[in-house]
């Protein structure tokens, strides 16, 4: 199964994200989802995430797996925050950008995934054995941490699988980035 190739319906978003075909369609016209621009590209991210425009007549838009990711994420961060444009910024975090502990688009191996979302900043937190995901998010630089927003990625992740008909183990392996793997270079983790 190479879910990294494959490419989601209108349709599928809307059912693996919660979100409503207007609230959707507004993301789009803002240019919120990575790679539906050649200027939306995420700094860092792993990979372009196109979404396929339509053109011409009977052309239908499509979305990568990370596009679907974020546009899940985002949704969540919305329903709490209100805030759209802000919400597809941090979700960026989740579902384009990896490291040598986690590919993009997929959680921890071990433990629960949080994305916390603060006013300026969001930080992706590993939390192991119960551990209090706001005790351990370390911030670097100047901003308000006041409050921060805490969203359940593990949780997100699942439900786009289903919703995908994928198997989240079956995508996290698919997703996996080789041990030798250059992060900053390697492009779209199984290629």
């Amino acid at each position: 199964m190479d879910v990294l190739a494959q490419r989601y319906t209108t349709g599928q978003v809307l059912r693996a994200s919660g979100a409503t075909n207007a609230a959707l369609q507004t993301w789009i016209r803002r240019g919120f989802i990575v790679g539906q621009r050649a200027d939306t590209q995420a700094e860092g991210a792993a990979a372009p995430s196109p979404v396929d425009m339509p053109g011409e007549s009977g052309h239908r838009r499509t979305f990568s797996f990370y596009g679907v990711v974020q546009v899940a994420v985002a949704k969540a961060i919305i329903d709490v925050s209100g805030k759209a444009e802000r919400a597809f910024e941090a979700a960026i975090e989740f579902a384009h950008l990896g490291d040598e502990q986690r590919s993009p688009g997929v959680p921890f191996r071990d433990g629960r995934t949080w994305l916390l979302v603060a006013e300026d900043d969001e930080r992706l937190v590993n939390a192991t054995c119960g551990a209090d995901p706001h005790m351990r998010a370390s911030w670097s630089g100047g901003g308000r941490r006041d409050a921060v927003i805490a969203v359940d990625v593990n949780a997100i992740f699942d439900r786009v699988c289903a919703a995908l008909d994928l198997h989240p183990e079956a995508v996290i392996e698919a997703n996996t980035w080789p041990a030798d793997t250059d992060y900053w270079q390697a492009g779209t983790p199984g290629q």
